[in-house]
């Protein structure tokens, strides 16, 4: 009994031994595409905004130098569109926690994240929820740094978005935080 219980646990903690901690930090810059879903008639329902995001991914965990599922937060400010008809759609202050996945094929990458969050509106006392969902791709630069263009798919209720930018993202070295062992 004591044999197989040992085999079990043994057999069970193998793929483990290929895993490592890797968490990482991303800046990503977006230009923001907004559109009204509510008003069916509106003199201008699209609306162009900016964001920066800072993504921080301490729960990350890396397979076979491959793989890398991640938990993490997300905090984006965006701008104020810009001026129409004497009109401005607000910006806000989002946060939002992230579930992601990286995928590794040399130097190339590709990842997906969705994302579940609330936001402030700026010079306003209100809020609102919204759920993300994004593809990013891109190249590694170093072992530890990497450049990706991202395009993200925003829904709040009467609004949807489409974001398009460029992700720096930075995976912490190893020694700092544990990093990738």
């Amino acid at each position: 009994m004591k044999n197989t219980l040992i085999l079990v646990l043994l057999a069970l903690s193998a793929p483990l031994a290929a895993a490592s901690y890797t968490p990482s930090v991303d800046v990503v810059t977006n230009a923001v595409f907004s559109r009204n879903l509510s008003i069916e008639k509106e003199v201008l329902d699209n609306r162009t905004l900016f964001a920066l995001s800072i993504d921080a991914s301490p729960l990350s965990v890396t397979f076979a130098r491959r793989h890398t599922l991640t938990l993490g937060v997300r905090v984006s400010f965006v701008s104020d569109s810009l001026e129409y008809c004497n009109t401005v759609l607000l910006g806000s202050r989002r946060f939002a926690l992230q579930l992601g996945f990286e995928e590794r094929f040399g130097a190339f990458l590709i990842a997906l994240d969705a994302s579940l969050g609330y936001a402030l509106v700026n010079r306003q006392d209100l809020g609102y929820s919204f759920i993300e969902a994004g593809l990013e791709a891109g190249f590694s630069i170093t072992d530890y740094l990497a450049l990706l263009a991202r395009t993200a798919f925003v829904y709040r209720r009467e609004f949807a978005e489409v974001q398009t930018g460029l992700v720096f993202h930075l995976n912490l070295p190893s020694g700092i935080l544990g990093g990738e062992r």
